[in-house]
C-alpha cells in the first residue's frame, strides 16, 4: 500500500524492488482508509451528478466534454504528485 508504507531506502519512485515492500507516503492506517473511502465516494457520486447535469442543464455532449476536462485535470494532479522529487520531500501530502 503506497499510502501506508514509507518510501523504501534508496528508492525515489516508491518501488521496493524484487524483495522489498513498495511504499511512498508512510501515513497511518486511518489516512489510508480515509483516502480510499474518499476516492470511492467520488467514484460513485460523480456519475450521478453528471447524469443530473446532463438531463437538467447541459445535455449529453456538453456534459461529457466538461467531465473529460475535469478528469484530465485530476489525472494531471495525480501525475504531478507522483514525480520522484515530490514523493521524496513529502510534498505530495499537501
Amino acid at each position: 500500500n503506497h499510502i501506508q508504507q514509507p518510501l523504501p531506502p534508496r528508492s525515489r519512485t516508491g518501488a521496493g524492488g524484487a524483495t522489498g515492500q513498495s511504499g511512498a507516503l508512510g501515513a497511518d492506517q486511518n489516512m489510508s482508509t480515509g483516502l480510499t473511502a474518499f476516492y470511492q465516494f467520488w467514484a460513485y457520486i460523480c456519475p450521478i451528478a453528471g447524469a443530473y447535469i446532463a438531463d437538467t442543464y447541459w445535455g449529453r455532449y456538453k456534459t461529457i466534454c466538461w467531465c473529460a476536462v475535469i478528469a484530465m485535470l485530476g489525472h494531471t494532479i495525480m501525475i504531478i504528485s507522483s514525480i520522484p522529487g515530490i514523493i521524496g520531500s513529502n510534498a505530495s501530502l499537501g
